[in-house]
């Protein structure tokens, strides 16, 4: 576990886009706690985003992680 999130920081940390991204999942997930909390959408609404946004976050930082370690192989290794 340890190992992904050093993982996802260093994939973050390659462009702004990439932060982007991150920083929208966590607002939207907040935006639904805080929904959820005042009453005006059920329970199960938020749970369903935040698997979805874990889902997400996981796979778009295994692409991440695959595409700049073949990129920096790429570089070291020149056709």
């Amino acid at each position: 576990m340890l190992n992904y999130f050093r993982e996802r920081q260093q994939a973050l940390e390659v462009n702004p886009q990439r932060r982007a991204i991150g920083y929208v999942s966590g607002a939207v997930v907040v935006a639904l706690m805080v929904l959820v909390f005042v009453g005006i959408i059920p329970q199960w609404i938020f749970w369903a985003a935040f698997a979805a946004s874990c889902v997400l976050d996981i796979t778009l930082t295994r692409k991440w992680v695959r595409d700049d370690a073949l990129k920096a192989h790429q570089a070291d290794h020149p056709r």
